[in-house]
């Protein structure tokens, strides 16, 4: 589930294994991936290519997004992450589509309005990601 923890008092990193689609735990999403490849959120949201998951794409990445933000809440109960009172971001790194997924789960829980469609459009390319700003209420793709 997870290859590190953080040291304590400094920065560090956690690995978790479902943020990769081999690993993801969800068969489905993965048989999505493996067919349809990189694009947008709204490419599997509206699918009706791959059987057995035909317009099935929202509801199984939504339960990808449980699935992961679960682990995650588990892995920072359990004491893997020690973040003191120092920052107030956190920056998460995986795979295209999978990654989007979980900014839509990050800019729901930090308010941001219509996080699922602003992000569901998004197309990442390499080395790019999405900015989930609590505090601007705003999502943006960034790149390096």
């Amino acid at each position: 589930m997870t290859a590190s923890a953080f040291p304590k008092g400094g920065p560090g990193s956690l690995t978790l294994h479902t943020l990769h689609p081999a690993r993801s735990g969800t068969p489905q999403c993965e048989k999505m991936f493996d067919k349809l490849g990189y694009g947008t959120l709204n490419t599997y949201f509206t699918d009706a290519s791959v059987e057995g998951c035909e317009h099935q794409g929202r509801p199984l990445f939504r339960g990808y997004m449980a699935k992961v933000t679960g682990e995650l809440h588990t892995l920072l109960k359990d004491g893997m992450g020690d973040f003191g009172r120092r920052g107030d971001t956190v920056a998460v790194f995986g795979h295209a589509v999978f990654l989007n997924a979980v900014a839509v789960a990050v800019g729901e829980a930090l308010a941001i309005p219509q996080t699922e469609e602003t992000v569901a459009a998004i197309e990442l390319g390499e080395a790019e990601g999405i900015m989930c700003d609590g505090s601007a209420k705003a999502i943006k793709l960034c790149v390096t």
